[in-house]
């Protein structure tokens, strides 16, 4: 079955494009929708979509960063923008995060099914390669050793484990700036790595997770082995994807299958604090890697917020960020201490009114949950960077339509003298002009090409006041080089003609 979730704040929008596009034709089974990116993050985790069809901008957070969040946790996940925006920042964000494709509005259905169908046979393609791998050898080994580095028990189907040797269990994860991971066959390739690094003696690997493989060895004395293994899989990882990391924690040496539940459970304490460190290191367990104690105060910049501190909180953040990494204190109170900065930041929103918004509520949800999947330190500061920004960036502010609006009319208001077209009005504001002239009807209820008639008549009306000025001049004054079009648009807007109107004046 294939599932997909719908996204555009636009209920019009979104509501017919539920009723009206062919789904089942098009190979979709469930359809879902959301008016914004946070109840869609939401639904998402039920639904766990295998398609998903977005707004780029939404009230909130946009659509670029909501399918970045959402191609992180399902990374299968095909994405198609639909969007009147071609801002160049935006097709960025999409090549980025590897999206299908990038459909203008207003949508031409012909196009957009097309889309869909073709990210519904790709879907259904990796499908089935995946079926067909997961009945592969490296599925079977990975359950054997889970199996081994949970339970300590007696019973194992490798009786070459022996209760008189020690053994020595390391994880290694894996780090990736390419948003859909590194995926399935690479872990495997860094299982069959691992092994042979450990050929002369009893080695087990496998994948535990998405981004992890977990590695059991006899006894490595010189840590010769381990050293010669991080560097096999940091030049793996560099090879296989450009700006992607390996962190390798290395657990205690102990005796018997009871030892090697025992040392896993110390490298997964060791490995946590790749959240410090950071990607790119070997670390060996020992009794001083516990973390220290948390010692971290709310910043006063935080706790007392004003129109003017930006510049203080980035460089509050980064403050933190420097103290942090010398303190190694628990995963877990770091990150819920930078939660707190971001209350923090709200609370000041709220009481300076910075950004009134009804998806303020959903955003702390969003933040949180953010927060909580970051792997590293520098990943949690920059994310709180960004809030800073974003903060300031939008607040008191229009909304984005209301804005454009704004500037359109602005923009014909200055050059109304000019011979003025849509496509040019929409040039100056990133959107295309078939998008413009259906926003601008929607927001002010009146055509784009009427506004700019009634803008020309209105200026023209102070010119005819001055009667030294010729008609065929007033005419050219407002956009007109024919003084008898002018006319009729006059006469049709006011009802007199610009004649008539001259001598009403008088």
């Amino acid at each position: 079955m294939i599932s997909l979730l719908l996204v555009d704040d636009e209920s019009a929008t979104r509501n017919g494009l539920v009723k009206h596009m062919p789904w089942k034709a098009l190979g979709v089974d469930k359809v879902v929708d959301a008016a914004d990116a946070f109840e869609a993050i939401k639904i998402a985790e039920d639904a766990q979509p295998d398609i998903v069809v977005s707004d780029v901008k939404m009230p909130g957070m946009e659509g670029t960063r909501f399918c970045e969040r959402l191609v992180k946790r399902f990374p299968g996940c095909k994405v198609i923008f639909i969007s009147g925006y071609s801002n160049e920042e935006y097709l960025k964000a999409a090549i980025k995060i590897h999206a299908l494709s990038y459909v203008e509005k207003p949508i031409n259905l012909q196009e957009l099914c097309a889309e869909v169908k073709k990210a519904a046979e790709l879907c259904l393609s990796e499908r089935k390669a995946r079926e067909e791998f997961n009945e592969s050898a490296p599925f079977v080994k990975r359950r054997h050793l889970l199996e081994l580095l949970r339970s300590g028990s007696e019973t194992t189907i490798y009786p070459e484990i022996s209760p008189d040797k020690n053994y020595v269990v390391s994880i290694a994860e894996f780090y990736s700036d390419n948003e859909s991971g590194l995926g399935d066959p690479f872990l495997a390739r860094a299982s069959d790595i691992a092994e042979k690094v450990f050929a002369q003696s009893f080695c087990l690997s496998a994948a535990i997770d998405q981004d992890r493989i977990a590695v059991i060895s006899e006894e490595d004395t010189s840590q010769k082995r381990h050293k010669a293994l991080f560097a096999e899989l940091k030049k793996a990882v560099s090879d296989f994807s450009e700006g992607s990391s390996v962190f390798l924690a290395v657990g205690p040496s102990l005796k018997g299958l009871a030892g090697i539940a025992e040392s896993y459970a110390a490298s997964k304490d060791l490995n946590s604090q790749v959240f410090f460190s950071g990607f790119g290191r070997l670390a060996f367990f020992s009794k001083e890697t516990a973390p220290h104690a948390f010692e971290m105060d709310i910043p006063a910049t935080f706790k007392n917020m004003s129109f003017n501190s930006e510049d203080e909180l980035v460089a509050s953040v980064e403050s933190i960020r420097q103290k942090l990494y010398i303190q190694h204190g628990s995963v877990s109170e770091t990150k819920n201490f930078f939660l707190n900065l971001c209350l923090c930041l709200c609370q000041g929103v709220e009481r300076l009114a910075l950004n009134p918004d009804e998806t303020a509520k959903k955003r702390m949800v969003y933040i949180w949950e953010t927060i909580c999947g970051f792997k590293t330190l520098d990943e949690t500061a920059s994310f709180l960077v960004d809030e800073i920004h974003f903060i300031y960036r939008n607040g008191s502010e229009q909304n984005l339509k209301q804005r454009t609006i704004t500037k359109v009319k602005q923009f014909i208001c200055e050059n109304y003298s000019k011979e003025l077209t849509v496509k040019l009005i929409a040039k100056s504001v990133y959107l295309s002009p078939s998008y413009l002239s259906y926003l601008f009807k929607a927001m002010t209820d009146t055509n784009l090409n009427e506004h700019i008639t009634e803008v020309r008549v209105e200026k023209s009306k102070e010119l005819l006041k001055d009667k030294r000025i010729k008609l065929y001049e007033v005419a050219k004054s407002v956009g007109y080089n024919d003084p008898n079009y002018y006319a009729k648009v006059f006469k049709k807007v006011t009802g007199i003609t610009p004649s008539a109107y001259r001598e009403k004046q008088e």
